[in-house]
């Protein structure tokens, strides 16, 4: 209903009508469509939808997106595969899944998880490049222009337009784009590309299928991974400029920043320029350069000592299943407050020019977790034409750096030992235990718990 061209004195006029005719009325719409309502109920006595009851298809979390996933893969197959090699296949689907889905890059709906799982059968035909992140994102958005119909030469067309128009965004630090830019941008791509190509047809197509969106009469990049994915597209497609390669490096000193890290995942999945992997093994060797990689020995020793005995691990006796779903709801528990604190976030726009001499230690794990991650993509993605020397040097690369990580954590927390016990005694306060010596303990306890997680 949200693409009804009436404005909203007729859409009213026209919903009564419809309203006295049938007795049961399903409309669909999208997300912006209640906003609208919401903007012209303040002018109108009576709401349009007064007597409609009104849903939203909610994102799927770990515990629905786990069950959704079985039953795929199970379809068709229930007499053949044993529980053990389910769960497996379960495994390999949701891990890819959870990837892809990342940080709501993508919308975890049934109708995208879907798509994905669709995604993943066609990659298991295929060779190991093709089934890397990748390749699902760039499906997800082929796919969505093939359902409007798009020839292929068009589909190439509407690429290079959304490769071109996602650079405005990055080199200008947009978050939307305004009619009057968006016209000046598309008489240049016009010009630059030689074609004859009508902008309200082409804005009219991406927001079809949800590539791009308009609010306000400002339009933007629908999802997070359409825009990192066409940033990519065009570093990848002027890499050979020292202007590009200078804005690749500098991310790649940055990739604890979100935005950042996910562009560079992207363009080791587009490109396979050795600048690229000189620059990713380059910066991994200056992550924690003034520490020795931890050999898990002495270093390790006070971290033995936070406990005198060494909680064991106490497992009970449940059934796989109930405890998946257990875990998969702890998941969820912690997502919720993780996807919180990321939306008072969102509007934050990282600079290319960001001081990196002095991050403190929590973004410095973050950036090297990133460089590992990406480290594994590009082995992942080229594992037929990187030559042994070069698989080498990233294994190596990405194992000293976790390394070398792990050893200036433990040096923080032996630094910093009765600053974290108070801490985390402060927390274990409202066990209201009586004896206060056991209060420390079991605040020692859990530094060591946490530190082993680590």
């Amino acid at each position: 209903f949200d693409k009804c061209k009436l404005n909203f004195k007729y859409k009213a006029i026209l919903i009564s009508k419809i309203v006295e005719q049938y007795s049961n009325i399903l409309l669909t719409a999208n997300e912006l469509f209640q906003l609208e309502e919401i903007i012209h109920d303040e002018r109108d006595k009576d709401r349009l939808f007064k007597d409609f009851r009104q849903f939203e298809i909610m994102q799927f979390g770990h515990v629905l997106r786990s069950q959704l996933i079985e039953k795929w893969n199970i379809a068709g197959r229930e007499t053949i595969l044993e529980d053990g090699e389910l769960l497996n296949i379960n495994d390999r689907s949701k891990n890819i899944v959870d990837v892809i889905i990342g940080r709501n890059y993508v919308p975890s709906r049934p109708l995208f998880l879907l798509t994905i799982l669709q995604s993943i059968e066609v990659g298991n035909t295929h060779n190991l490049k093709e089934s890397s992140y990748g390749f699902y994102y760039e499906c997800l958005i082929t796919q969505a222009m093939i359902k409007i119909n798009l020839k292929n030469e068009e589909i190439d067309s509407y690429y290079t337009y959304l490769m071109e128009l996602a650079n405005i965004f990055f080199s200008e630090k947009l978050q939307s784009i305004t009619p009057h830019r968006l016209t000046e941008f598309h008489h240049w791509y016009t010009t630059e590309y030689a074609v004859s190509t009508n902008l309200n047809a082409y804005t009219e197509n991406l927001k079809n299928i949800f590539v791009l969106q308009e609010s306000s009469g400002a339009i933007r990049f629908n999802y997070k991974y359409v825009y990192y994915f066409f940033v990519a597209r065009y570093l990848s497609s002027a890499i050979t400029r020292d202007d590009i390669r200078k804005i690749i490096s500098e991310m790649a000193k940055r990739l604890h920043r979100e935005e950042f890290a996910n562009i560079i995942m992207f363009l080791t999945h587009l490109s396979k320029d050795p600048f690229i992997l000189s620059n990713i093994l380059e910066n991994a060797g200056q992550l924690f350069s003034n520490y020795s990689p931890s050999q898990l020995g002495d270093d390790i020793t006070l971290i033995n000592a936070l406990t005198d005995e060494i909680p064991e691990a106490v497992l009970e006796n449940k059934a796989i299943r109930e405890a998946r779903e257990q875990s998969l709801k702890l998941k969820d528990q912690a997502e919720y407050l993780e996807q919180n604190r990321r939306n008072e976030m969102q509007d934050e726009v990282p600079e290319l020019d960001e001081d990196v001499a002095n991050l403190d230690l929590a973004v410095k794990l973050n950036l090297s977790f990133k460089t590992i991650e990406v480290i594994g993509q590009i082995l992942k993605n080229y594992y037929g034409s990187l030559k042994a020397i070069n698989k080498l040097d990233l294994c190596e690369a990405a194992c000293l750096t976790g390394l070398r990580a792990l050893k200036s954590f433990f040096y923080y927390v032996e630094e910093n030992q009765n600053f974290l016990t108070n801490l985390i005694t402060e927390a274990v306060k409202k066990k209201k235990l009586p004896d206060k010596l056991e209060l420390q303990n079991l605040s020692r306890k859990y530094l060591f718990l946490f530190t082993c997680i680590m």
